[in-house]
């Protein structure tokens, strides 16, 4: 939807492809999170990145880096292992937050080429800066601010880390969870599978992408990063 609208595409196109996205981001919360716990068990962290970078929903990703928390704990609980709750679903929110950002970067560069190169008319001499302002996905904006504000805490006031860290879980956790619940409720009502049919070429295209080339670099990119990182043993 953001590049989409930052090259002023035909509103349909976004609509059908974030349409096709939302269904299979359904498969994927299906399929997913127990294949990663069968195996990718010994690899929690790089299997939490690799749901980040695979499912393409911001909800569907939650959701799912949810149930594999789960899975994944339970599965180390019963050989021993209690980990702390939280640090799988972490790296495929954390993970996903990235790739929002980027695709804000990404969106700004197409903007750019698109109003200064691909639109500009013959004999045009500039184009109003604020066409690129009206294109920009402002949702980056809000990431960055969060993102300085924690960052300016961290560095310049270190003494208050402990008690931001309590404010942020005391409102983040019951709001987690409502969301989380929302947006199972939300993907099961919008799905429908029958939409597949009409669009033929183009699910088939990008279940075979999906699966067979952005799934496999999803795991070698995670596994790059975060080989042998492990959530922290509960206390």
């Amino acid at each position: 939807m953001a590049t989409g609208g930052a090259i002023r595409a035909r509103p349909i196109i976004a609509v059908m492809v974030s349409m096709l996205i939302v269904v299979f981001a359904m498969i994927e919360l299906l399929i997913l999170p127990p294949l990663y716990t069968a195996t990718l068990d010994h690899e929690p962290i790089v299997a939490g990145a690799a749901m980040g970078m695979t499912v393409k929903t911001d909800g569907a990703d939650a959701a799912a880096g949810a149930v594999l928390d789960e899975m994944m704990r339970a599965k180390a609980a019963a050989a021993g292992t209690m980990w702390q709750e939280g640090w799988i679903l972490t790296s495929a929110v954390m993970t996903k937050i990235w790739i929002d950002m980027f695709i804000g970067v990404w969106a700004f560069v197409l903007a750019l080429i698109w109003v200064y190169k691909v639109e500009r008319q013959p004999g045009q001499v500039m184009v109003g800066k604020s066409e690129i302002w009206h294109r920009f996905p402002k949702f980056v904006l809000g990431y960055l601010f969060t993102w300085f504000v924690y960052l300016g805490i961290a560095v310049f006031l270190p003494d208050l880390v402990e008690a931001a860290m309590v404010g942020a879980k005391t409102v983040q956790s019951p709001m987690r969870k409502m969301m989380f619940m929302l947006t199972f409720v939300s993907i099961g009502i919008i799905t429908d599978f029958s939409k597949l049919k009409g669009m033929g070429r183009l699910a088939l295209l990008y279940g075979i992408a999906l699966f067979l080339i952005i799934a496999p670099i999803a795991l070698i990119v995670a596994y790059i990063f975060h080989h042998g990182m492990m959530p922290p043993l509960a206390s």
